[in-house]
């Protein structure tokens, strides 16, 4: 799940996996100190709570103006790359040679 209003992308990491209850998730992600536009929430298909969190956690989020979107959606796929970390670089192209900026 992401939540989106920029390019600009932070970890919201649910704790979902740690068998928290459905509140306890809720809570977690819509007061995370890093939910911003552009965050990424973190949640895990196999966590005990986490698809009986997400209803009320995808509404409360929207009731604060946050958006939905898939990974793709999110992804620059024109002269940029990813690097190790993660982070989409601007390819920059001078002299028929690759560079970054």
């Amino acid at each position: 799940m992401v939540i989106y209003t920029s390019k600009t992308y932070v970890r919201v990491d649910s704790l979902d996996w740690m068998d928290y209850s459905a509140s306890e998730i809720i809570n977690k992600v819509v007061n995370h100190k890093k939910m911003t536009g552009g965050a990424i929430v973190l949640m895990h298909t196999g966590a005990k709570h986490t698809g009986n969190a997400l209803d009320e956690m995808i509404s409360k989020l929207k009731e604060k103006g946050y958006g939905f979107v898939t990974s793709g959606d999110i992804i620059y796929k024109d002269n940029f790359y990813i690097n190790h970390e993660g982070k989409q670089i601007k390819k920059v192209i001078k002299d028929e040679a690759v560079q970054v900026e």
